[in-house]
């Protein structure tokens, strides 16, 4: 007599893992490039600090802790324009500053004459 072919029992689904959903930013900008042209071009030491933070937000980024990594580039790149702002404050100002004239001939030219 031939045996009815057994049951087997359902597989055991493992439960699924309910992880935070923490959506990665499409597209990320630490504001580094910028921070770095305003240093090596505008000669504004403070553009360090933006520096410093746009590293800080980039290791935030590759860490997964998204939320901070947008606050420190976005602080990254609101330092970055103050920098450059002040560079052309400060470039503006020296133009326009007066210079010293003179109407008396200069050292150099009295000997000339002579």
């Amino acid at each position: 007599m031939a045996q009815p072919p057994m049951a087997q029992p359902p597989m055991a689904q493992p439960p699924m893992m309910q992880q935070p959903m923490t959506q990665q930013p499409v597209a990320f900008s630490s504001g580094l490039v910028w921070a770095i042209l305003v240093l090596i071009f505008c000669c504004n030491p403070i553009a360090i600090a933006s520096i410093v933070l746009s590293a800080i937000a980039g290791n935030e980024f590759q860490k997964g802790d998204f939320a901070n990594a947008m606050q420190h580039a976005k602080l990254s790149k609101i330092i970055t324009l103050i920098a450059f702002i002040l560079t052309i404050l400060f470039a503006v100002g020296v133009s326009l500053m007066p210079t010293e004239t003179t109407t008396e001939p200069s050292s150099m030219e009295i000997e000339i004459e002579q």
